[in-house]
């Protein structure tokens, strides 16, 4: 509108915008595929950065949503004595209550990033703590663990990324 007033353009070609839709047919699939996930888990263990490894392993394990994540508390990870396996009580959209089964390369990867942070094992932390913490010791928001992911992966410049402009590393499919 600015430069319209000053006399830069003089006609109203904001008139002769047209609204279009696209359907989700023809949108390009952002989403990171297991290939990418594997590459990207690979070379955060290969760089040794426990944070972000634990992170997207969690993540692509579980194929739990963002705001899952940063809600989980010390006291959802659960031990199921009869099938002798951990699984995660998740509250999920609408609040709605599920369990998540953890294999035991998940419960390395919680402990392995405990330990990076340098807060309590899991075994002595309280039940109301968060079970990931950002370096200051609080809870990922869902806006900061995805600019920190965001971030990190675009720093990795893995060869997947040279060709896609943005991605959805929030949907990492197993």
């Amino acid at each position: 509108m600015l430069v319209r007033l000053s006399g830069y353009i003089t006609e109203p070609i904001h008139e002769g915008f047209f609204k279009i839709n696209i359907r989700k047919d023809y949108r390009p699939n952002r989403d990171l595929g297991p290939k990418e996930a594997i590459q990207l888990l690979g070379y955060f263990r290969e760089i040794n950065h426990p944070i972000v490894f634990s992170i997207i392993h969690i993540l692509t394990m579980t194929g739990m949503r963002n705001e899952e994540f940063t809600r989980l508390r010390v006291k959802d990870l659960q031990y199921e004595s009869i099938a002798s396996t951990y699984f995660l009580e998740v509250k999920g959209k609408e609040n709605k209550r599920r369990q998540i089964p953890l294999k035991e390369k998940g419960m390395n990867s919680i402990r392995m990033f405990r330990s990076a942070r340098g807060i309590y094992d899991i075994d002595a932390a309280e039940g109301d703590d968060p079970l990931f913490t950002t370096n200051t010791g609080r809870a990922y928001s869902p806006s900061y663990l995805s600019q920190y992911l965001t971030k990190a992966i675009k720093e990795s410049r893995l060869p997947f990324l040279k060709f896609r402009s943005s991605f959805n590393w929030q949907r990492i499919f197993f």
